[in-house]
């Protein structure tokens, strides 16, 4: 979610507002003669100094920035600015008018800022540019950028795979057929013709055919198929079921990438030369596809600890690094992989508009196979990404907290271990385990957010025990969380706003 103006979450003057995360409303009083300024009304202290906290957070370009503040029976204290955004400089509070109404006092202050895009408290914005697009078996590479401060980092980007949905040994990216094949084996192939699609069984009947491999329909088609699909060729029957094998059905295919030719075939799968075709035969299509390319495997990688990788989640580019190159899950499970860690929070006002303030919650309850936050990680990630399945079942729960202000010198002794009944999840990106929390301890504290009242800590997969009347396991509200800025690890209630999301990936190891 990128915003380029302050205030664009609020309403203008005189429009109502509700500000995400409070229950306070904003009145519709504002002077008139700020009703082409960025102006907001707001009744009492606690009110005001939400609303600073979240307009100065909103804030992106730097420079110079003003907005006007009425605020009921209190006036603007900007102290709090200064207290949690190091980036902003040059404050000014200014009274500008004093009006009583209906028994209460509103008082008008205009507010000034500088927003001071330099070395560490930029708080970034990152865009990215791809160098060398990363392929089916080769790395890419990549730029990210701040386009405030013009910070530049690059990242490789690793290779692919090849990836075969359709099941007809060719890949659905490239188009290389790269599993080895022999006589006997097997294939689906998806036809897509006017009527509709079908999916095709079949099966290799000859390993070196036309300088590819020969492959026969397991059964026959229906001639209507090919008659209707040729039925506007002018010619004789057998001059359009011609046409229809080598154009329409050889373009129809799913494995048209790989596909040298085709050929009609007899009910031993046996090709039958096109002067010997006849009328009443029986329809069944044979393929000719390349043989597959199996001595170049994909570029492999070796990550280390502190790699870096950019991946792009919900739209905006995030950089990843490693954390751990030797990885095994939570359940201990041992595969060669290296896990990456987002260095920023995503703020759970991430899905937000100009118009409208939406607040991404953990979910209805601490389960997180079935939570708000795995949904949102599994549908915004892009599909290709290369990145390994890993488990994620949560079959531990946690009761207790560690110490405030601790951070990373925490004792583990604060969080109690109770074992749940087994849970199956398997994802590409995902969130830590309050297991995991404990094992990366030292990179748990320092990523980029923090700054705003979205994204002052993040969840953690791992649900706070809670048993029912019988004494079992129960999911409840709680969900563990790592609060950014009193420094521990602590139940968080599922609905939070204060709760952003920090995602980690696995990727192949050489």
């Amino acid at each position: 979610m990128k915003r380029n103006k302050t205030g664009g979450f609020f309403a203008a003057a005189g429009i109502l507002a509700v500000l995400a995360g409070s229950q306070a409303v904003l009145r519709s009083y504002a002077a008139e003669s700020l009703a082409d300024k960025q102006a907001y009304t707001v009744s009492g202290q606690e009110e005001c100094s939400r609303l600073l906290m979240e307009v100065v957070s909103s804030i992106r370009e730097p420079g110079r920035h003003e907005f006007y503040v009425t605020a009921e029976d209190s006036e603007p204290d900007t102290l709090v600015i200064a207290q949690m955004f190091p980036d902003i400089v040059n404050i000014s509070n200014t009274k500008l008018a004093e009006k009583k109404e209906s028994g209460h006092i509103y008082m008008t202050n205009r507010i000034g800022l500088e927003k001071r895009p330099v070395g560490e408290t930029c708080t970034h914005v990152w865009e990215n540019e791809k160098l060398e697009q990363a392929d089916c078996l080769r790395d890419g590479k990549e730029r990210i950028f701040c386009r405030l401060c013009g910070e530049e980092r690059r990242a490789l980007l690793g290779s692919l795979g090849h990836t075969d949905v359709e099941g007809d040994s060719v890949c659905d990216r490239c188009g290389a057929r790269f599993d080895l094949q022999k006589k006997g084996s097997r294939i689906s192939v998806l036809y897509r013709f006017g009527g509709g699609e079908e999916r095709l069984p079949f099966v290799c009947v000859d390993e070196d055919y036309g300088g590819g491999m020969l492959y026969a329909l397991d059964g026959t088609l229906p001639k209507a198929i090919a008659t209707e699909s040729a039925s506007e060729r002018f010619g004789t029957l057998k001059e359009r079921l011609c046409w229809w094998l080598r154009t329409d059905f050889g373009n129809g295919i799913s494995a048209y990438r790989a596909c040298l030719g085709t050929e009609l075939l007899d009910a031993l799968g046996l090709p039958i030369p096109e002067e010997e075709w006849k009328e009443d035969m029986e329809l069944r299509p044979g393929l000719i596809l390349k043989k597959p390319e199996t001595g170049e495997p994909a570029e492999k990688r070796s990550w280390s600890t502190g790699d870096i990788q950019i991946r792009t989640v919900g739209g905006i580019p995030y950089r990843f690094r490693c954390i751990d190159d030797d990885y095994s899950d939570a359940d201990s499970n041992y595969q060669k992989c290296a896990l990456f860690l987002c260095e920023t929070v995503i703020r759970s006002d991430i899905d937000s508009t100009d118009t409208q303030r939406k607040i991404l919650p953990f979910g209805e309850t601490n389960n997180y196979k079935t939570s708000k936050a795995r949904e949102w990680l599994l549908k915004q990630t892009d599909a290709d990404s290369g990145l390994l399945a890993v488990p994620t079942g949560v079959n531990n729960a946690f009761s207790g907290r560690t110490a405030e202000g601790d951070f990373e010198q925490f004792v583990d002794s604060g969080l109690l271990c109770h074992a749940l009944p087994f849970q199956f999840a398997a994802d590409k990106i995902f969130l830590l385990s309050v297991e995991e929390a404990l094992r990366y301890r030292e990179d748990l504290w320092t990523p980029e957010g923090g700054m705003s009242p979205f994204d002052r800590g993040y969840w953690l997969r791992t649900p706070v025990y809670e048993e029912d009347a019988d004494g079992a396991f129960s999911y409840g509200k709680q969900i563990y969380a790592v609060d950014l800025k009193t420094g521990c690890i602590r139940p968080a209630r599922v609905d939070d706003g204060s709760m952003g999301l920090r995602p980690a990936f696995c990727l192949p190891q050489a």
